[in-house]
């Protein structure tokens, strides 16, 4: 049996909530970045002068005085103090982030499995066909592969 893995990289669809807002004073601009203190992840970016600062709130969220890209970006809360970095991408399907979703879905017949990843790897054995293999695991980029196996 032959498997074959092609990756694609389809850009990111930036979160329905995320918006940018504009300088409100003549002042020099001051960067923020809202987002969920739960995960990182980047809701709004907003710029406004230094008189605007302290009205510069978003209900839910933390804020960050700092230049980020919301569909590129994300808040790493695991250190000392948060810090934006780009979001990484996953490369393949033998060194998965821990956890991650891994949906495969049937070209032929339609259906659909998905799994959960906690050891880092995955491996799939079936009917011989090609399949599309979605990958997710915040705050990696969701990953697709195309995956085809052959008897």
């Amino acid at each position: 049996m032959t498997v074959t893995v092609k990756r694609f990289t389809v850009p990111s669809a930036m979160p329905t909530s995320a918006q940018s807002f504009a300088v409100l004073s003549g002042d020099t601009e001051i960067s923020l970045v809202f987002y969920r203190p739960n995960s990182g992840e980047i809701v709004q970016v907003a710029g406004c002068g230094p008189a605007e600062l302290a009205f510069f709130q978003l209900p839910g969220c933390a804020r960050l005085q700092a230049k980020a890209d919301p569909k590129s970006d994300y808040v790493d809360l695991s250190g000392p103090a948060p810090v934006v970095r780009a979001r990484p991408e996953i490369e393949h399907l033998g060194a998965l982030p821990i956890p991650a979703t891994v949906t495969i879905a049937c070209r032929t017949t339609g259906a659909t499995s998905t799994y959960t990843v906690e050891d880092g790897s995955f491996e799939y054995d079936d009917l011989p066909g090609v399949y599309d293999v979605h990958v997710s695991a915040w705050p990696y980029h969701d990953a697709h592969f195309v995956l085809e196996i052959t008897p």
